[in-house]
């Protein structure tokens, strides 16, 4: 009866051992199975324990201010009860990596119950998150530059309606570099990417424009592309592609927009009111044709 009661308390600390995370947990717990004279004891114990972790105790640990990070994140990835974790995230007191390993682990317990066609939006709606917060960090370091180019095309105008031409160069000039490097800082902007092919054009370098302006075109692509519910990432390639003399292929694009969007208000209204045709005759537009 000893050697028996030997063994199972050999069993009890290795099952204690697979369950707790603590040490002093583990401490305690095996102090209390000690005390316990009984065999029949032990054996329910082992049966009540057994040899994986506890979800009761896993939550306690996964909820615990006083457990480490570690030891907590840990917990989290083998919870089940989706208001527990779901606890986790909304906690504030929770540092950084055990709300994200709970905001993870909430995505993968929702994400068993659903359709591969509901996960596949979902990756789709992530992505576009994604590429959201992306596109902001990218403006938010081009920015500078964008105001450096539109002060410096502002003192352009001042100083070409004075008569000064070499000035008014000059700061077209800076306007260019500034939205050079612009586009090094937020390459995927097609606006910042027409600017520069306008700023090009201005101190006589068409070659440039026109790199600029088809660099619109394959941003506008991809973007739609990626995003085909989008109708801006049609409506934006007209301009460049006056701009490039490429007049069919403006027509043929406003006619595909048409047909895929055609309850859209903005592409009747485009249609309707011949905007490429006036676009093709403002003498702006023929200015920076390339």
């Amino acid at each position: 009866m000893k050697n028996t009661t030997v063994t199972t308390l050999s069993f009890v600390e290795n099952k204690a051992n697979c369950i707790f995370m603590d040490a002093s947990k583990y401490t305690r717990f095996m102090k209390r199975v000690k005390s316990m004279s009984c065999l029949v004891t032990l054996l329910s114990l082992i049966m009540l324990t057994g040899c994986g972790p506890n979800q009761k105790e896993l939550t306690k640990i996964a909820n615990s201010q006083y457990e480490t990070t570690n030891a907590r994140v840990a917990a989290i990835k083998k919870l089940t009860d989706k208001d527990a974790v779901g606890g986790i995230v909304d906690d504030p007191r929770n540092d950084f990596d055990v709300r994200s390993a709970a905001q993870e682990r909430l995505r993968e317990l929702i994400n068993q119950g659903k359709s591969s066609q509901e996960k596949e939006a979902e990756n789709r709606e992530r992505e576009a998150e994604d590429r959201a917060k992306a596109r902001a960090k990218a403006q938010a370091k081009a920015q500078p530059s964008v105001a450096e180019a539109a002060s410096a095309n502002f003192h352009a105008s001042v100083a070409a309606a004075a008569g000064n031409t070499a000035e008014a160069l000059e700061h077209y000039t800076a306007a260019e570099k500034a939205l050079t490097q612009a586009t090094i800082l937020d390459p995927d902007n097609a606006n910042c990417w027409v600017d520069l092919a306008i700023a090009r054009v201005r101190i006589n370098d068409k070659s440039g424009a026109k790199t600029a302006l088809k660099k619109v075109i394959s941003i506008c692509n991809a973007n739609f592309a990626k995003d085909p519910q989008n109708l801006t990432w049609l409506i934006q390639q007209i301009r460049p592609l006056i701009m490039l003399g490429r007049i069919d292929d403006a027509r043929a694009l406003l006619d595909k927009a048409v047909k895929q969007f055609p309850d859209n208000a903005q592409v009747r209204r485009i249609k309707d009111m011949k905007i490429i045709d006036q676009l093709l005759a403002d003498p702006q537009i023929k200015d920076f044709s390339v």
